[in-house]
């Protein structure tokens, strides 16, 4: 028998259903409503693994749509890219998008701290690599249509055993 020296606590999971849609650049962000969750910590030294995968389309441009993971309002900014440049957003994950596909999934797995036993909530933040604003989609393609697509983010705390 194998004993691991951490374990997984509690698992909270959200998953989006409808669609939604914001004007967003690289210096503009947005909440995704409905794609967001939760967790109390049982120990101020549990770790979180944040999980997600969006469903994302770029409508109007070939720019790549982009999320920035939000911790208790702010962006987490070790989930977060360094190396962005005028030209790039400093998002946790994006995905390369052009006119022939019309929506992608972004996913992403990122272990925070958060050193709390307080209650802890986790965001997607639609931006995109474009420096004007154009209208990025959730659970929707590329022509502004609902799609039969889902968007989920999982949270799970992981602690010594």
């Amino acid at each position: 028998t194998l004993k691991l020296p951490y374990g997984i606590v509690q698992v909270v999971q959200t998953v989006k259903q409808n669609s939604f849609s914001a004007s967003v650049s690289r210096t503009n962000f947005a909440a995704i409503t409905d794609l967001s969750a939760s967790i109390i910590p049982t120990r101020s030294d549990s770790k979180v693994l944040v999980q997600f995968s969006v469903s994302t389309s770029m409508e109007g441009t070939n720019g790549s749509p982009a999320i920035i993971l939000y911790k208790n309002g702010s962006a987490l900014s070790g989930a977060r890219s360094t190396a962005g440049s005028s030209g790039n957003v400093t998002a946790s994950a994006c995905f390369a998008y052009s006119s022939n596909l019309p929506a992608g999934t972004i996913n992403m797995s990122y272990l925070d701290s958060p050193a709390t036993t307080s209650s802890t909530t986790y965001q997607c933040y639609l931006t995109s690599d474009q420096s004007g604003n154009y209208t990025v989609g959730v659970n929707r393609n590329n022509s502004s249509s609902a799609t039969g697509y889902i968007s989920t983010i999982t949270l799970m705390e992981v602690a010594a055993v």
